[in-house]
């Protein structure tokens, strides 16, 4: 669907193929492919993704797997060593994205001054932003054994990734379907368990608990609850969303309040 969508705007695929080699031509610039293709072309725009950079744990003899491993609080097998971002292989995996990165930034700094914090993450939809055809992702944990099931429309799309005994690890989404985000994304499971947290602040005087006084974010899921509101943020609970002040992002993932649903 997607290989057809973006050919609409006017892409042509080479799919299977890689690039053997560049070279200079009369006008411009000449890429062979493997299969001896020769494209003439003005700019090249070379996208093919992370590789943790672990030289330098392998070095110290760190742990090291498709990332450096650590544990839930972030350490390696050093314990006096920490690695967070692309680099990290967390217990859900090496996950190269914001939100993680920003969750598990929120939760050092808090181990690192003092108060030992376990990275917690919910399951993370990505948002592939393709205009051509929008694209949701959620995949299962690799290794797990199961089977997609696809319901496909016209330009729209919903798969979800179940185990023999029908438990939902994973979906992706494309098109119209895009918008069962939120709902799916609460059928999976956390990739991180959750921890206790300390009891809800009583709401001020005179602030209401009805559905409206609760957003959520459509990039990661995280809720913001005005009963809570978001301490480390500065927002005080019993803070009315249109209190908030516009530069306020997400505390787990960094996104606009534009970016945020009423809770309906």
């Amino acid at each position: 669907m997607l290989v057809t969508a973006l050919q609409g705007v006017g892409c042509t695929m080479r799919m299977e193929r890689t690039v053997a080699r560049y070279e200079a031509a009369k006008s411009g610039f000449l890429a062979e492919l493997d299969d001896g293709t020769r494209i003439p072309f003005d700019y090249a725009l070379s996208a093919v993704g992370l590789v943790p950079r672990t030289g330098l744990a392998k070095e110290v003899g760190l742990e090291v797997q498709a990332g450096i491993v650590v544990d839930q609080l972030l350490r390696t097998s050093d314990p006096a060593i920490f690695a967070l971002g692309d680099c990290a292989q967390t217990e859900a995996g090496h996950l190269p994205f914001i939100a993680p990165l920003l969750a598990e930034a929120k939760a050092l700094a808090a181990t690192l001054t003092g108060d030992e914090t376990l990275l917690q993450l919910p399951a993370i939809p990505v948002v592939v932003k393709t205009p051509a055809l929008p694209l949701v992702v959620c995949p299962p944990k690799p290794g797990i054994e199961g089977s997609w099931e696809l319901e496909v429309g016209k330009d729209e799309a919903v798969a979800v990734f179940r185990t023999t005994d029908g438990t939902e690890l994973g979906f992706a989404l494309a098109g119209g379907k895009t918008s069962q985000q939120r709902t799916i994304a609460q059928r999976m499971p956390d990739l991180l368990p959750s921890i206790v947290t300390e009891p809800v602040l009583e709401l001020t005087e005179g602030c209401s608990t009805e559905a409206g006084d609760r957003y959520e974010c459509d990039t990661c899921g995280y809720v913001y609850d005005l009963k809570e509101g978001d301490t480390e943020g500065c927002v005080a609970s019993g803070t009315r969303w249109e209190d908030i002040p516009d530069d306020w992002v997400c505390p787990n993932c960094g996104a606009g309040k534009e970016e945020f649903t009423k809770v309906t």
